[in-house]
């Protein structure tokens, strides 16, 4: 069995599973917490993926973790290190939060711009966003003063780029001949 359908087969319990049990909100906020831990630590990666340690010691790690982080997680990672996949386990939950997104109607947005946009500007991009879309909107915002000034937005798969940097960059490319 590929990555792939391992993450899928997973990912589509825990969604049903949560669904039925009126914890798919909660368990999508935790899932984003831990997805986001594991990836900031290195030494947790490393943890997962060392065969020298055993299966027992790396559930009593994770057990500790997810009480802090995402105990309604606990029965997902359980079953994960019995079947000694946790080395799926981020991809579990990356897919995991996208069929959630899918099934709820949440649009995905990352919007990078050279300064920090104030509220109001992020709250007129949600409010525009929402009525093109018709989905609800998860916003992220990134700070990237290579940008120069504009913008970037990346929706789901969607790329768009509106920043001086951009610009800049197609204007050479058109000189050159190359667009």
């Amino acid at each position: 069995m590929n990555q792939g359908r391992v993450s899928v087969s997973y990912a589509r319990a825990l969604l049903e599973w949560t669904s039925s049990n009126n914890l798919a909100g909660e368990v999508y906020a935790q899932s984003k917490q831990f997805y986001l831990f594991m990836n900031q630590s290195p030494e947790f990666g490393q943890l997962l993926s060392s065969p020298a340690v055993s299966i027992g010691r790396k559930q009593q790690v994770i057990e500790t973790l997810v009480a802090e982080f995402a105990p309604q997680l606990s029965r997902l990672i359980t079953v994960v290190l019995k079947k000694r996949r946790e080395n799926q386990l981020p991809y579990i939950l990356l897919m995991f939060q996208k069929l959630y997104r899918a099934k709820f109607g949440i649009a995905r947005v990352q919007i990078e711009s050279s300064t920090k946009l104030s509220n109001d500007s992020i709250k007129g991009i949600v409010s525009y966003l929402k009525s093109k879309l018709g989905k609800e909107i998860e916003i992220e915002q990134k700070v990237n003063p290579a940008l120069i000034g504009g913008f970037t937005l990346t929706i789901d798969d969607l790329f768009m780029d509106r920043s001086v940097k951009g610009e800049l960059e197609l204007f050479s490319k058109k000189l050159l001949g190359i667009v």
